[in-house]
């Protein structure tokens, strides 16, 4: 049906109202203009998509604000703690060398400490201390060159 006829039939229908809120929906819908007053409602196409931009960057900020605070976090407690478990990888009895040691979380009795090793694979211990010693109550291998093992560590660092 031409838009022009649909304009008549609803007019001649005395429908006020409803008549504004579909010639609206129509203009909007088909890109169509009679007078220039009328073109304002094409822009909301515009407006939700810019309105839409904006929310996607606030979020996407969001996530990177999330993502520098818990690295830094890790950061700090890597600083002050790295000396507490420098050696305890040794108690795996399977990591004999490592690249690195981040510790993502550590309380009064619990820590997790990644270590990165030089043979390809990255591990998350999980200590627990007794009688003022660290000692190690699970491990998990994040990720692995040999495949056995891909997981994901927050904050992700490979």
């Amino acid at each position: 049906m031409n838009f022009v006829r649909l304009n008549r039939k609803v007019k001649r229908l005395k429908l006020v109202g409803t008549y504004n809120s579909l010639l609206r929906f129509l203009m909007i819908f088909r890109k169509e203009c009679i007078n220039v007053s009328d073109c304002k409602y094409i822009n909301m196409k515009k407006i939700m998509k810019k309105i839409l931009i904006k929310v996607l960057y606030i979020f996407l900020l969001l996530i990177l604000v999330f993502w520098i605070i818990s690295f830094c976090r890790c950061e700090l407690l890597t600083l002050r703690y790295k000396d507490e478990f420098a050696d305890l990888y040794l108690q795996t009895g399977i990591i004999s060398q490592i690249d690195r040691v981040k510790v993502i979380s550590y309380s009064v009795n619990n820590a997790q400490v990644y270590y990165s090793s030089k043979n390809g694979s990255g591990n998350l211990l999980f200590f627990k201390k007794q009688s003022g010693e660290w000692t190690l109550e699970r491990w998990e291998t994040i990720w692995s060159k040999s495949g056995s093992a891909d997981g994901f560590i927050w904050p992700y660092m490979r």
